[in-house]
């Protein structure tokens, strides 16, 4: 597993593990409107793209788990995956009981609801 931080004012931690074809992307901490959210959200785009780029393996799927993320804000979570859309890959997100209405708007006004798919995240 690799772990990404953030330098930006907020804290966030991206933990990035394979499994078989899929790259799971553990995204944590306070989500943020505006220019504060742009670097977190190149964080998760960079991480994609390099992990791909450097996997032996030829990913089929990315899924980005924001079941530890706090609030709802921004639109990151949609331009941050392009790069797996780009590349014909299945995308998904996790999301909690905090930042499932939020999401499922933001897919919906984007129309991104046709190429990204949401799940509510489920406790073991």
């Amino acid at each position: 597993m690799n772990a990404y931080d953030s330098q930006s004012p907020q804290t966030i931690r991206l933990e990035v593990a394979t499994h078989g074809a899929q790259l799971w992307l553990r995204r944590s901490g306070q989500l943020s409107n505006g220019s504060e959210n742009l670097r977190p959200g190149r964080l998760v785009q960079q991480a994609i793209e390099d992990e791909i780029e450097k996997s032996s393996v030829v990913m089929s799927e990315v899924v980005v788990d924001y079941s530890n993320a706090r609030g709802a804000a921004g639109d990151s979570p949609v331009w941050s995956v392009v790069p797996a859309l780009r590349r014909g890959l299945r995308v998904r997100l996790i999301a909690s009981d905090e930042t499932y209405d939020w999401l499922s708007e933001l897919l919906a006004v984007t129309n991104m609801n046709q190429l990204i798919e949401l799940e509510m995240h489920t406790a073991p």
